[in-house]
């Protein structure tokens, strides 16, 4: 235990070269993954594939909810989460080489403290906001190689936090190579700011056809929560889908100017999350998604304004479940 007194993005995947496409940072399911994360609140935000045959445009849409179990906190107490959201995306494919997106999703997170530790003592924040815009760019350079470039602009508040002081921005950079049409790798990393702190980590993209049925892919999009994670897919007959996956994501947001402990200071959530995902696609412009997992490793922290921790505690494992539908036109 510490403790001192103490995410559309959803980038859309590009149109391919006639040959190999090499797709850059893309959206699939959001998944919520820690409680915090339920940001991406297993947000299966999932991507558009077109507009009709021959057509520029792709939209996607992605409703999602989730549920975290009580997570233990070193020093007593515990942590619950609900989450909400939904997202939005397009995109245009100027040329076989260029495209540009727009992506806007809104989750809102009820956060729920218990016991007589420390943090329920403090009632740090009761829910958590998150509005984010992306725009995600790809130009490619040949029928292998491409580069991705998805800067984001994020708003981030628990409760009656001002939207001006919640700011955090920045993008995520990335090069992809595309051996054959169903299999590239990418590498890259991600640079954000706002909030009392700047926030770099690498990233890997990977879309991987095994065979007919297995492939391994990236479950999250990279942006402002984190890395994209990894995932491995099982197809079968009929509209189904099942999978095994897991990632790491951190949550990080103002808090309230009239909070006693940190006056206009941060609060942050984070964790990894281990989860099966079963998918059944109703049409192969809509499906629902099931996912179930657990939550571990994570920390929680309270930060007062400009950055010094007030509060760091480490939180447990919890069960988490989560619905997922979307739709692509």
């Amino acid at each position: 235990m510490k403790q001192s007194m103490p995410t559309a993005d959803i980038p859309t995947q590009p149109r391919p070269l006639p040959a190999m496409p090499a797709p850059p940072v893309r959206p699939h399911r959001h998944i919520p993954s820690l409680a915090l994360l339920a940001l991406c609140a297993l947000s299966g935000a999932v991507q558009a594939q077109g507009a009709g045959p021959g057509s520029p445009w792709t939209f996607g849409v992605a409703a999602s909810a989730a549920w975290f179990g009580d997570a233990d906190l070193d020093g007593g107490g515990s942590v619950q989460l609900d989450s909400i959201g939904v997202s939005l995306s397009a995109n245009y494919a100027a040329n076989p080489r260029l495209s540009v997106g727009l992506g806007l999703s809104s989750f809102d997170h009820r956060f729920k403290f218990s016991g007589s530790g420390l943090v329920p003592q403090l009632d740090p924040w009761s829910a958590v906001h998150l509005r984010t815009i992306s725009v995600p760019m790809r130009f490619a350079v040949d029928r292998q190689w491409s580069v991705s470039v998805v800067p984001s602009y994020q708003i981030a508040t628990a409760d009656e936090a001002l939207n001006g002081e919640g700011a955090r921005y920045g993008s995520v950079v990335a090069v992809s190579y595309a051996v054959s049409p169903r299999q590239y790798v990418g590498f890259g990393f991600s640079y954000f700011r706002g909030l009392d702190d700047d926030t770099v980590f690498p990233i890997l993209l990977v879309e991987w056809q095994l065979d007919d049925r297995w492939r391994l892919t990236n479950p999250l999009t990279a942006g402002p929560t984190g890395p994209a994670g990894l995932e491995l897919v099982r197809s079968f007959d009929g509209g189904w889908e099942a999978s095994v996956g897991g990632a790491y994501r951190s949550l990080r947001f103002r808090l309230t100017d009239y909070y006693p402990p940190a006056p206009n200071g941060t609060g942050s959530y984070s964790g990894a999350i281990a989860f099966a995902r079963l998918q059944y696609r109703f049409t192969p412009e809509l499906s629902l998604s099931l996912f179930a997992g657990a939550q571990f490793g994570g920390e929680l922290e309270i930060n007062a304004d400009g950055g010094r921790t007030i509060v760091s505690v480490d939180h447990g494992t919890a069960p988490m479940l989560a619905l997922s539908l979307s739709g692509r036109f």
